[in-house]
């Protein structure tokens, strides 16, 4: 039997992480054992490792990780985008089109942070002159990426989410333009009828019972 394919999207902050731990306990204490996986790219396991060993062999002329002038120069410049993005697609291709689909012939329940969706406008919004949406390794993604069974879209007001990134003391908050413009780009999902929209200022509880309910339905 072909496993099951849930995505959570939506900006940070928005209660993602707290709706998948209630989901996988939920799964595991009715005997089933999911797989869960957070995906961004440029961050996915194989490409840390490539830049964690480029540090290694090159030292200083590497940027540290996150933000900083240095990464911030290095990166201005258009060859190093594209070679960026094309690892990211690469890498990403391997996650989508080959490890979950493993996961999802195999029976199991996979469980993404974040997909096809959100990998789109981190792109647009860091590598805007790129449009990266007409590569043809992004279009091959696209096709390549198993259809998710249940989208889950979490949203909430920019400000709330400046408020929950402070009380969580992320390291590398978005600016507060940017996450307006986030949050525009993921509003531009809800004309597909795809997604179940989940307003993350509504109680965990209130959350949890519509997302069980779904999910409930997908399996039965």
């Amino acid at each position: 039997m072909r496993g099951k394919l849930i995505i959570f999207s939506g900006l940070d902050g928005a209660g993602k992480s707290t709706q998948i731990e209630f989901l996988m306990d939920y799964f595991c204490n009715r005997g089933r054992s999911p797989k869960f996986i957070w995906t961004r790219g440029g961050y996915t396991s194989l490409f840390n490792n490539l830049k964690n060993l480029l540090r290694i062999l090159l030292g200083k002329r590497i940027p540290p990780p996150g933000r900083n002038e240095e990464r911030e120069r290095v990166m201005r410049s258009r060859w190093m985008q594209q070679l960026w993005l094309v690892i990211s697609l690469l890498d990403l291709l391997r996650v989508y089109a080959v490890q979950i689909r493993f996961w999802l012939w195999s029976g199991k329940i996979v469980i993404c942070d974040r997909y096809l969706a959100d990998t789109l406008i981190d792109f647009k919004i860091n590598f805007k002159n790129l449009n990266v949406e007409r590569w043809f390794l992004y279009k091959l993604l696209l096709r390549a990426s198993p259809r998710p069974d249940a989208s889950f879209l979490m949203l909430i007001p920019v400000e709330e989410a400046i408020k929950r990134s402070g009380q969580k003391d992320e390291p590398f908050p978005d600016s507060p333009q940017v996450l307006t413009k986030r949050l525009c780009m993921y509003k531009e999902l809800l004309n597909d009828g795809n997604w179940t929209i989940l307003d993350g200022l509504k109680s965990k509880e209130e959350l949890t019972f519509k997302i069980k309910q779904i999910v409930n339905n997908l399996l039965s």
